[in-house]
């Protein structure tokens, strides 16, 4: 039976800086099917555009031009309120950075965006629990975030990705910051999640170790999608389970993940990324309610707001508070 669309884009291009001297083209003419169920992996060099790409389809970031369909619904034409909303229900998403909440524990970091959809604090706490207990971090759960090895701490973020049990997981080079041991626990229950759960996973990387987990293969360089590749569920478990890697890269000529070479495409989205860091951490630490400190959002009587607030308002209000605190 064939499988259902779950991202499609059409000619979707980024620009950084239009109209002016530093005008960088970040994608040029994405046009690519991810189906339900897959295990993506957008693949490439640093500054290549892999990360711009997962930003762009998962409706964080606006494309210059294109359309971009999740689940059927054509996301560029979404306003900003109709955009948070889908995103919060459809979309989990997992940092690099792990962006946890550091005042407060590991079982509310989790449970917290169950807050902005009204959800009990009874019922959120066991759903919680439930997670927790899945990644073998239960008994971690009254702790803080800075008790946690960076290992524990990327299994709190996947848990927290899934707490609205979201059909999409987007990783943005969610092993970077991890030992080997360490990444291979988060990347299998990633595959876990996708064999078992049936989620589709997208992930960003540039370590061609990783590929032996994708049945999808993007391939970028410069902006463009320059390759892409299949496999069958069967196919990757046995590169899975032997540990082999994906025969994609080595047909790939003229590609070397250890490049050097500083493009002015990678220099542009270099400074991007990091902004977009910045805006993923401050987007977790401004999960606020009514004006409330984040601190009292795990309080049993917070209530979601009467609004849902797009990511530039959640930045925005955290920035004029911090304003008048000083």
């Amino acid at each position: 039976m064939e499988k259902e669309i779950a991202i499609k884009t059409e000619n979707v291009n980024v620009i950084y800086d239009w109209g002016k001297p530093s005008e960088t083209k970040a994608l040029s003419d994405i046009n690519t099917t991810i189906y339900e169920e897959d295990f993506v992996i957008f693949f490439g060099p640093s500054g290549c555009g892999k990360s711009t790409m997962l930003y762009t389809v998962s409706g964080i970031e606006k494309p210059t031009s294109g359309k971009i369909f999740v689940l059927g619904k054509n996301i560029t034409e979404f306003s900003p309120m109709e955009s948070a909303k889908f995103h919060r229900a459809q979309i989990g998403m997992v940092f690099q950075a792990y962006n946890l909440i550091p005042t407060l524990t590991v079982i509310d970091n989790v449970a917290l965006p169950q807050v902005f959809r009204g959800i009990s604090r009874e019922k959120r706490l066991l759903r919680a629990k439930i997670l927790l207990q899945r990644f073998d971090i239960l008994p971690q759960a009254d702790r803080l975030p800075s008790e946690l090895s960076g290992g524990q701490q990327q299994r709190v973020g996947i848990a927290r990705a899934l707490i609205n049990e979201q059909p999409i997981i987007f990783a943005d080079e969610p092993v970077g910051n991890l030992d080997s041991k360490s990444a291979k626990i988060v990347l299998d229950i990633l595959y876990d999640l996708n064999v078992k759960d049936k989620k589709t996973v997208i992930l960003v990387t540039h370590d061609p170790s990783l590929l032996k987990y994708a049945t999808h293969i993007i391939y970028m360089k410069d902006g463009f999608i320059v390759g892409e590749k299949r496999f069958s569920p069967k196919q990757r478990e046995v590169t899975v389970s032997s540990q082999l890697e994906q025969p994609f890269v080595s047909s790939l000529s003229g590609f070397s993940s250890q490049s050097t070479t500083i493009s002015p495409i990678e220099s542009s989205a270099a400074e991007k990324s990091k902004k977009r860091e910045e805006m993923a951490k401050e987007l977790v630490e401004t999960m606020q309610i009514d004006g409330t400190e984040t601190a009292r959002a795990v309080e049993p009587k917070i209530t979601a707001p009467q609004k849902e607030l797009t990511i530039g308002e959640l930045i925005k209000g955290n920035r004029e508070q911090e304003q008048i605190k000083k």
